[in-house]
């Protein structure tokens, strides 16, 4: 926990190097960090300013026994804040592997943030053609009730204006059917404005 702790106040002050070698430091001597330790440097690299942030943070799911969620949407996180051009496409390839890793895994269920995350990602990765593959998934999203603030806000960027009305599917965004967002768990997920 203590390690945990400093590793987050370095997150907050913008020292990512040193968290790194905090947790390089407990490894050699044995201390195995939790899953909140990686999740933390994790979050450490999203937060950052560095242009290879996507690969770092998933470089550090490589070392990792058992990823929970919260590490997979960091890592979703630091590639959608990615903003180096050189870093994009590497980026988009991160996130789209993470999403389908988490889609596909028996153990970890994505979330609102899941999906807020990743259309936030498309959006920041991709130039153009991006309106197919944000319309299948908001799909997938509606049907397992994490459709929320967060995610209208994501899509809003993600999507065209043209796609984002055909999603909404002529609701509107402050009330959504309660199957849409059965399963968000954020406060006034129903109050669905951006």
């Amino acid at each position: 926990k203590t390690y945990t702790s400093v590793l987050d106040a370095f997150s907050r002050c913008g020292f990512v190097r040193q968290a790194e070698e905090i947790v390089q430091r407990m490894e050699r001597r044995g201390i195995s960090p939790s899953v909140q330790t990686y999740t933390t440097l994790v979050m450490n690299y999203a937060r950052s300013r560095l242009p290879n942030k996507a690969q770092l943070a998933a470089d550090v799911l490589k070392r990792m026994p058992e990823p929970n969620i919260c590490t997979y949407n960091a890592i979703l996180n630091a590639c959608e804040h990615t903003n180096d051009e050189n870093a994009k496409l590497t980026a988009l390839k991160i996130a789209c592997d993470t999403f389908d890793v988490i889609r596909r895994s028996p153990d970890v269920q994505l979330n609102h943030v899941t999906y807020g995350s990743f259309f936030g990602a498309l959006a920041n990765l991709m130039d153009s053609d991006r309106n197919e593959i944000v319309g299948l998934v908001f799909q997938k999203c509606v049907l397992e009730g994490h459709v929320s603030n967060l995610v209208l806000s994501k899509l809003r960027k993600a999507a065209s204006p043209q796609l984002y009305s055909r999603l909404l599917a002529g609701h509107r965004e402050d009330n959504l059917p309660d199957e849409w967002t059965c399963n968000v768990r954020e406060l006034n997920a129903r109050d669905a404005t951006t």
